[in-house]
């Protein structure tokens, strides 16, 4: 599967065109090409054998040509004609953090510098050196390159990415600590990480308050314990680093303009252009600042208050942050917008339905209804002492029952992961009784617990324990956990397989990948979550957020194939029950309802699906 192979020649290509200074629509395009490819959950080599390859949204024929090209010739002649204008280290300068395309195309064309050492080397030389030449540059100074050499220091850390649920950490704590600040209304993360991605850059943070109040707000945000070091303070922006080098930026925003600051920093970019392009059509002019309507050359502001004021003036119901990626959204949003409840003349705009608005929001809209965590009615995937977890059955039942759930499995490992203490068959046997044992008492109090166990998928795609154990479970996960690197055609193979025995209920973290040092099996996710809509199979969201197995796009394929969901936090310990908002997140962004998640149900709905299967399967 070469998708990431091939995104990569696109993104390089439009980082080259961006140095080059040239068409900002044609880099645009370039970027939300690699996304397409990068994130389609089929192989870029078998789109392109059946000719469907301009049928991925945000790949066109020309597009498509190029790719033919790159999987017949290994390169692209365009792109290697734009790689031969640029030395190949100025890319490497353009990834330093607070270094965009025009500050390199400076510092490369009227500077000289070719790469990252040559960039260090010159600042480092300082005033005595005059800098290698480079603050004499229009545009650069002294005070941007000692910003770069610090930067430069962080380079590792600043330009990687971390875990959502890290980034989830400490934007939590800031967002928390600025809403205690004198004059802050608001704090809420925007970027990538109110998106709920995967992995996250800097943490954008963006506050509600008069700007008068904005340098007592920096003052503040500098005194962070988090905030190892200050990048920059002002009225408006102040941004920090951690110990760990993530950046967080705090933008003051006035009540004024709050929603639009909002949803201009959440993004994504590509969401953003096109929301930009419908208010272009209606005379309309949007920024951070709000919503404004262009007449006569004068401009007269209609919203920004709220996000739904936002949406409401181009015609749109409000969309869910995590379904601002551009992948038909919009399209969405304008089919739930009533074509009569428009925005009128004192900027009154529908509000979406739960949401708290501004004094001049009274009507409601239809509105996106994704999954939220307080849906989950239990949790399907758990491990005690009996394998590697650190608490006993009472214990999981105990902390379940504690918030509020209807029911739980118990699924400790099977055998072949004797690294995780997985159980032989007679120890499983013994482990049943027991989980029966506790659940005889939890039922008593309104807690169902089931029997279950993690059973590994092993690599012919057969379980790890016979047929006649499994039936003896109430719960089978089925997941692989090793042979992680096969081809694509034996890893399809091996999960089709594993959906047909008629004792699995849910298939497990299907790709086994660790977010972001492993990427796992790369299946042929359509024809796996295929299977399991044949066979009855949910497929598993696994919350830990080093997993997020399902990924998001699978998710959403699973949805759109009417194949249940289970998002579960594969829980180790009492404090893994939280890591279920990571899931219910990566749901979000799969566009699942809660009428997508199999563990919305009550837990009848629950038990009479299991005794339907069972009976289909003959148990």
């Amino acid at each position: 599967m070469k998708n990431a192979e091939v995104a990569k020649q696109f993104e390089r290509a439009a980082d080259l065109l961006a140095l080059l200074d040239e068409n900002g629509f044609r880099i645009i395009a370039l970027r939300k090409v690699a996304r397409a490819i990068e994130e389609s959950p089929e192989a870029v080599e078998k789109l392109a054998e059946a000719g469907k390859l301009d049928g991925v949204p945000g790949i066109g024929k020309s597009s498509a040509e190029r790719i033919q090209e790159y999987l017949k010739n290994g390169k692209i002649a365009e792109f290697e004609d734009l790689a031969s204008q640029v030395p190949s280290g100025v890319l490497e300068v353009l990834r330093i953090p607070s270094v965009g395309p025009k500050t390199a195309s400076l510092l490369w064309r009227e500077g000289g510098v070719t790469g990252v050492a040559e960039l260090k080397a010159k600042i480092e030389s300082g005033a005595a050196g005059k800098f290698g030449g480079l603050a004499a540059i229009k545009g650069v100074g002294e005070k941007k390159l000692l910003k770069i050499l610090e930067n430069l220091t962080h380079l590792s850390a600043a330009s990687g990415r971390i875990r959502l649920g890290e980034a989830w950490t400490i934007g939590e704590e800031f967002m928390s600590y600025l809403r205690t600040i004198k004059g802050v209304k608001q704090a809420i993360c925007c970027g990538s990480l109110r998106r709920g991605k995967e992995t996250i850059g800097d943490i954008d943070i963006a506050v509600c308050a008069a700007l008068s109040d904005g340098l007592a707000i920096a003052e503040a945000t500098a005194k962070h314990p988090l905030a190892a070091s200050v990048i920059q303070k002002g009225e408006s922006k102040t941004s920090v680093r951690t110990a760990e080098g993530v950046q967080i930026d705090v933008r003051v925003i006035p009540e004024e303009s709050f929603g639009a600051a909002l949803q201009y920093f959440t993004g994504s970019k590509e969401h953003n252009v096109k929301i930009r392009e419908m208010a272009v059509k209606k005379g309309l002019k949007i920024n951070e600042w709000g919503v404004y309507r262009v007449s006569g050359g004068k401009e007269e502001k209609i919203a920004g208050e709220t996000e739904e004021g936002v949406y409401a003036a181009v015609g749109l119901a409000w969309i869910p942050p995590e379904m601002r990626e551009d992948r038909g959204e919009i399209q969405k949003a304008a089919e739930l917008f009533p074509a009569e409840k428009t925005q009128n003349e004192k900027g009154k705009t529908p509000k979406r339905k739960g949401a708290s608005a501004g004094a001049a929001d009274k009507q409601t809209v239809d509105h996106f209804e994704l999954v939220e965590l307080k849906d989950i009615r239990g949790d399907l995937h758990m491990h005690t002492t009996a394998s590697d977890g650190g608490c006993s059955i009472e214990e999981m039942a105990a902390e379940a029952k504690r918030r509020g759930y209807e029911y739980i499995a118990i699924t400790d490992h099977s055998k072949s992961q004797f690294q995780a203490n997985g159980l032989k068959a007679d120890r499983l046997i013994e482990h049943i009784q027991a989980i029966h044992a506790v659940a005889k008492e939890a039922i008593k109090s309104g807690l169902l617990i089931l029997a279950g166990s993690e059973v590994d998928i092993l690599a012919d795609g057969s379980l790890d324990y016979e047929d006649d154990l499994l039936a003896k479970l109430d719960w089978v996960v089925a997941s692989p956990h090793a042979a992680l690197s096969q081809e694509a055609e034996p890893a399809t193979e091996r999960l089709v397989r594993a959906t047909a025995n008629p004792h699995v209920c849910v298939m497990g973290h299907p790709t086994g990948r660790i977010v972001p040092s492993r990427r796992g099996l790369e299946p042929d996710m359509a024809k796996v979550i295929f299977a399991a809509a044949r066979n009855g199979v949910a497929m598993e969201i696994n919350a830990n957020y080093h997993r997020l197995d399902l990924r998001d796009v699978h998710a959403r394929m699973a949805v759109e194939a009417k194949v249940p969901l289970c998002i579960d936090t594969d829980a180790h310990g009492l404090s893994d029950f939280d890591q279920m908002r990571f899931g219910i997140t990566t749901a979000r962004r799969g566009w699942a309802t809660a009428a997508d998640v199999l563990n919305t149900w009550p837990a009848e709905k629950l038990k009479k699906w299991l005794k339907e299967r069972k009976s289909a399967a003959g148990w």
